[in-house]
């Protein structure tokens, strides 16, 4: 992990916000010039802090109406059934989010499907006939009351 000093960290805060603003307005607000804080901020990307720039699209209006977290056990541990199965989940793009964990489960995956015909048919897919999964249990999404991959920033 590199060091970070206050000015890349109100960077990064305001980019969490909002990624569209211009690197002048950016540099205004820390105290920088444009071509320092695009300097700064290309370096950021360099090293790997800002590992990407995305929208973020809201799955109701894109027609994806289900969510659901989806606890999965393994039937056995391994390496090799791990791994394989990362990979599975990586590639699977109903699959919004994977975490191999430790504890009760093994994997928790975040799902979105327009439909629980399409759950069903995905868990089919991806779950119901593997031999390497013992059992999963989903929870449908009543209210996804926060959402988002902010990372909180100590500044100052």
């Amino acid at each position: 992990m590199r060091s970070l000093d206050d000015i890349d960290l109100a960077l990064l805060e305001r980019l969490q916000a909002d990624a569209t603003v211009p690197a002048r307005v950016l540099g205004e607000e820390v105290g920088l010039s444009t071509a320092a804080t695009q300097r700064r901020i290309n370096r950021l990307r360099s090293d790997g802090v800002i590992s990407s720039t995305t929208a973020v699209i809201d799955p109701m209006q894109v027609g994806h109406a289900v969510s659901c977290v989806v606890l999965v056990r393994l039937e056995r541990d391994g390496v090799d059934v791990v791994d394989r199965l990362r990979e599975v989940f990586r590639s699977e793009p109903h699959v919004q989010q994977c975490f191999y964990v430790a504890g009760d489960a093994d994997f928790v995956l975040v799902t979105l499907t327009p439909n629980l015909a399409e759950y069903e048919s995905l868990t089919r897919r991806l779950l119901l006939d593997d031999v390497d999964i013992r059992t999963f249990t989903t929870m449908a999404v009543l209210d996804p009351v926060k959402t988002g991959q902010t990372v909180p920033l100590a500044i100052g």
